[in-house]
C-alpha cells in the first residue's frame, strides 16, 4: 500500500548545524578504527527517525542490524540498517527543544531522504482503539499553530488497512490543552509539531506516524502521571516511594502502562518497517559509499 500512501517529496540540502557527537563517541576504538567508524557514521542515510522515549523507540531499535550507538547531551542516536535502508534513530528527552536538537543534527550529520516523527500518541478520536497507527496530514500546536504534510493517501488502500487511520496530530505538553484541542485532532503528542517544524525549516520533506497506546477516556491513574512527570532518578524514586506507600495497588497499574508500551513499540516498529522496505534509497548515500 506504501506506494499510494507517501508521495515522494522534493529534497533539498538542509543548513549547516553543528554536530559533535559522532566524534566524541569513538574512545573504545583504537585512532585507526576511530577515524573509519566515524566517516561511516556520517555517510548519508535513507530515513531518521526521531522519537521522544527509549520505550518508544525499543521495538525499532531491535530491529536494527549492523547497529551503532552514539550519545549526545540531550539524546541517543541509534545507527543501522532495516530492510537493506540506512536509518538512523534519533531518541531525545522529553523536552521540544530536545528534539528539535535531535532532528537538525541528524539531518546534518546523514542528510536523511526522510525524517519520521514517531511515537505514542493519546487518542482524541472515540473511533480509535489501542494500537491504531495514526498518519498525520498536518500537526497542530498547543497554540493552535498548523503545519501541513504533504502526505497523499489513497482511500482505497487505506479502507483495506484496518487500524490505520489519517488525520491531524496534535502537540502539546499540556493535558488540558489538549483536551481543549480535542476536536481539532485524532490524537495528542509531544514532539512531532516541533520536528516538523525544524524539517520545514531546514527544507526537509517530514511525515508523523503515532500508535495510539491510550485513548482519552483511558488515562492512567495520578500516581503514575506524577512519576512519568518527574525528570530525575531522585523525583522518580521519590513519587514511586510516595504512591506506593498511599495505593500499594497502583503497581498493578503500572505494569499495565508498561505492557501497553511494550506492545505499542512492537505495533509501531512493525509498521515502520514495512514502511522502509517501501520508500527510495538516498540518492546521496550511493554517491557516498561508491
Amino acid at each position: 500500500m506504501w506506494q499510494f500512501l507517501v508521495k515522494r517529496w522534493i529534497q533539498d540540502f538542509a543548513t549547516k548545524q553543528v554536530y559533535k557527537a559522532a566524534s566524541e563517541q569513538a574512545q573504545q576504538f583504537t585512532a585507526e578504527e576511530a577515524s573509519s567508524s566515524e566517516e561511516d557514521q556520517r555517510l548519508p542515510v535513507d530515513v531518521g527517525v526521531v522519537m521522544s522515549h527509549a520505550s518508544e523507540a525499543g521495538g525499532l531499535v531491535d530491529r536494527l542490524t549492523e547497529s551503532a550507538t552514539l550519545r549526545a547531551d540531550n539524546f541517543t542516536v541509534h545507527l543501522g540498517t532495516i530492510h537493506e535502508k540506512r536509518i538512523v534513530i534519533a531518541v531525545a528527552d522529553e523536552k521540544i527543544e530536545s528534539a528539535e536538537q535531535a532532528t537538525r543534527a541528524i539531518i546534518d550529520a546523514h542528510q536523511p531522504s526522510w525524517i519520521i516523527a514517531a511515537g505514542f500518541a493519546t487518542g482524541l478520536s472515540e473511533n480509535l482503539t489501542a494500537e491504531d497507527i495514526i498518519l498525520a496530514d498536518r500537526v497542530i500546536d498547543s497554540a493552535g499553530h498548523q503545519l501541513q504534510l504533504n502526505l497523499h493517501v489513497d482511500e482505497a488502500s487505506l479502507r483495506s488497512t484496518p487500524g490505520t487511520h489519517v488525520g491531524p496530530v496534535l502537540s502539546s505538553m499540556s493535558q488540558e490543552r489538549a483536551k481543549a484541542l480535542a476536536g481539532s485532532a485524532l490524537c495528542a503528542d509531544l514532539h512531532s509539531f516541533s520536528v516538523a517544524e525544524s524539517c520545514r525549516s531546514l527544507k526537509r520533506p517530514c511525515l508523523v506516524v503515532r500508535v495510539v497506546t491510550r485513548t482519552d477516556a483511558d488515562q492512567p491513574p495520578p500516581e503514575l502521571r506524577h512519576l512519568q512527570n518527574q525528570s530525575s532518578v531522585a523525583g522518580k524514586l521519590g513519587a514511586a516511594t510516595g504512591a506506593v506507600w498511599r495505593r500499594p495497588a497502583w503497581l498493578k497499574d503500572m505494569w499495565h502502562d508498561k505492557e501497553l508500551a511494550l506492545r505499542g513499540s512492537e505495533r509501531l516498529a512493525r509498521f515502520l518497517s514495512g514502511m522502509f522496505a517501501q520508500l527510495p534509497a538516498n540518492s546521496r548515500r550511493d554517491a557516498a559509499e561508491s
